[in-house]
């Protein structure tokens, strides 16, 4: 009687257990089993090893050049030269520049400060049709300069003094006439404004005397869009400013004679974000998913730093790259971005933000300009006043 009252004791034991949740499973040896409470169940639906990732190409196309694009008189300007000032995927537009200094001056040594040509007029290169003129006699050599509505719009200034430093003007031309927009003063001639596009409107950075200002032209009239007092251009760099047609960015330090410590980034708006740079700046790029800055540390090792322009995410990765590559220059166009560095023999380099990672890519010597013309494409005179243009698509 006794054994039976144990077995019904147990039985209702157990099925009061069952009640309250499951007895705690045991290992073969009867151990209790440490429970399993964060290990995930196998993701059988990932292949065992990641495809490796296509390597960036870059496809060299020579751009048939129209009969007279890079055409000068010799005999009048045995000196002179034509140099492209901007590009984009269906134009481009080109200086021709006559050389101030006879060759008895260059013998004598009575070369003067600064540029040495003059310019004598636009030209401006429809890809898909011919060449328009816009003649304009200016005795500046003229390195600023875009495509506006029926003609161009560039950057005069005059000769330079000790006291007065550099008057110059923002001016639109149709070929027969010049208009002035704005004008002001530099220290030197290469410190004067440059022009870009921002929302296919023409903006131009400049310095001012409390730190750097981004004026635009409407209406055909300039007018002030942002002034970043305390923030100075780089004496020794000049005025530079990159952009993607949008969004667009510059270095500036504390004094103008310290190094950029800040690189402001910047739209149509005003400016949007503020980046504290890590290393010491030499190039940058805007690309239509990043600010890039290539920068060095004290120890003169190289990197790249970036901004995700719309998360405001910061990368900061090692490049292997010595110190040959302080000659440097770095462009964006639609996701692509890409460096040109070397003193004498120029190297060509995908930036791979993403992976963090430089790749080389094939290239040819000289590099007299290098510019965007948007969608992964890049412009490329290789010498200095003439052919051959190549047409560069980079592809990851």
């Amino acid at each position: 009687m006794k054994r039976i009252l144990a077995l019904i004791l147990v039985a209702l034991l157990l099925l009061c257990g069952c009640a309250h949740g499951e007895p705690a499973p045991t290992t073969a040896s009867g151990e209790p089993e440490t429970p399993q409470t964060t290990a995930p169940e196998a993701d059988t639906t990932l292949p065992s090893q990641t495809e490796p990732l296509p390597e960036p190409e870059a496809r060299w196309e020579e751009l048939p050049c129209p009969q007279g694009l890079f055409d000068v008189d010799r005999e009048e300007n045995p000196r002179g030269n034509v140099q492209i000032l901007y590009s984009d995927a269906e134009r481009l537009l080109l200086a021709e520049y006559s050389y101030k200094y006879s060759q008895e001056d260059v013998d004598a040594g009575r070369v003067g400060d600064g540029y040495l040509y003059y310019t004598d007029a636009f030209r401006l290169w429809d890809l898909e049709g011919g060449v328009t003129a816009f003649p304009v006699s200016s005795d500046a050599q003229i390195v600023s300069a875009l495509p506006w509505e029926d003609g161009v719009i560039y950057v005069e200034y005059g000769p330079w003094s000790e006291d007065a430093g550099v008057t110059w003007s923002v001016l639109q031309t149709d070929g027969t006439a010049s208009e002035v927009l704005d004008t002001g003063t530099a220290e030197s001639c290469y410190e004067i404004p440059v022009l870009f596009f921002s929302d296919a409107i023409p903006h131009y950075l400049c310095k001012t005397p409390n730190g750097t200002a981004v004026r635009r032209i409407r209406d055909g009239k300039a007018e002030l869009l942002l002034e970043a007092e305390g923030c100075y251009l780089f004496n020794q760099r000049g005025v530079a400013v990159e952009s993607n047609g949008t969004q667009y960015c510059f270095g500036t330090g504390t004094t103008p004679d310290t190094p950029e410590d800040l690189l402001l980034i910047c739209d149509s708006e005003g400016i949007v974000y503020e980046y504290t740079l890590r290393g010491k700046l030499m190039s940058w790029a805007v690309t239509d998913e990043y600010a890039v800055c290539f920068t060095y540390d004290e120890d003169d090792c190289y990197y790249i730093e970036a901004v995700d322009l719309a998360t405001r995410e910061e990368k900061r990765f090692p490049v292997p790259l010595g110190s040959a590559f302080d000659w440097n220059r770095m462009k964006g166009s639609g996701t692509a971005c890409v460096l040109w560095a070397g003193a004498m023999n120029y190297r060509f380099f995908y930036v791979d933000i993403d992976a963090e990672q430089l790749t080389e890519l094939p290239s040819l010597s000289g590099a007299a300009y290098l510019d965007s013309m948007g969608s992964g494409q890049f412009c490329h005179q290789r010498n200095a006043g003439g052919t051959p243009l190549y047409r560069i698509t980079v592809t990851s």
